[in-house]
């Protein structure tokens, strides 16, 4: 959810290509549930995958390891999977709130706990 908001933070601001981002950035989740499962499951490989071939290049691992397989790894896997799909829906409904709105309703939150404060201050 954090990771959803700060991308539609980001995506707020004014810059060039704003609009292709967004676009790219709704892709993990407009992909069906197959394709992607399909994608991680050829990351996550203990053989060929991405992930082992880029830590091993870096120096992060010794040897490719089976990320699904080992109990410890697993569930952060998932979880990592599970995020990057969802992510843009979470952006989605940042991004598609009345950009005012939330200003008006700070400020008129603010001054309701001015408010209090002073009352219960003055007595």
């Amino acid at each position: 959810m954090v990771l959803g908001v700060l991308a539609a933070l980001l995506l707020n601001q004014q810059f060039r290509g704003r609009t292709a981002l967004r676009a790219l950035m709704i892709l993990p989740w407009a992909l069906p549930t197959v394709v992607n499962a399909t994608l991680w499951r050829l990351i996550y490989n203990p053989e060929y995958g991405a992930l082992n071939a880029a830590l091993l290049q870096f120096g992060v691992i010794d040897s490719y390891r089976s990320w699904l397989g080992e109990p410890g790894s697993a569930l952060a896997a998932l979880i990592v999977a599970d995020c990057w799909k969802n992510f843009p829906l979470v952006a989605l409904i940042a991004l598609c709130r009345p950009p005012g709105r939330a200003a008006r309703y700070h400020r008129r939150l603010a001054r309701r706990w001015r408010g209090a404060l002073q009352t219960v201050s003055a007595t």
